[in-house]
C-alpha cells in the first residue's frame, strides 16, 4: 500500500469520512501532487529536513518505525504559510490541521 493511500485510510478513519471525501486528505493530495508549488513528497521531505525535522520526516517515507511528532513540530515543519493554506483548503483551523496531520504520522507509512 502506497504512502498516500496509508495516509488516506488514516485521515478518513479519524475524521470518519470517506477516503476521497476527507478536506484535509484533499488538501494534502494537492499539496504532495505531482503539479504543486511544494515539489511533491520530495517538497515536503526537504521542507521538513529545512526547518530542522530531517531525522523525524526521513523515519515516515524510510522503513522502520515512525519517529513521533506533535501537532507544534508540524507547524514548525510546514511554517505558517503553509499550513495556512493547508488549514484553509481543508476548511479547518491551523491548529485542527497540524494536530490531524500529527496524528496521522503516528502510523507506520511505506512507499
Amino acid at each position: 500500500m502506497g504512502l498516500m493511500d496509508q495516509l488516506g485510510q488514516a485521515v478518513g478513519g479519524m475524521m470518519g469520512g470517506q477516503d476521497g471525501q476527507n478536506p484535509l486528505l484533499q488538501a494534502l493530495t494537492g499539496l504532495l501532487g505531482q503539479n504543486s508549488s511544494l515539489g511533491g513528497l520530495a517538497g515536503l521531505v526537504q521542507m521538513f529536513q529545512k526547518n530542522g525535522l530531517g531525522e523525524i520526516v526521513n523515519s515516515w517515507v524510510g522503513t522502520g518505525k515512525n519517529l513521533p511528532i506533535s501537532a507544534e513540530q508540524i507547524k514548525q515543519g510546514l511554517g505558517g504559510d503553509l499550513l495556512n493554506q493547508l488549514a484553509g483548503k481543508a476548511g479547518l483551523s491551523p491548529d485542527a490541521a497540524s494536530a490531524q496531520f500529527a496524528a496521522c504520522c503516528r502510523i507506520r507509512w511505506t512507499n
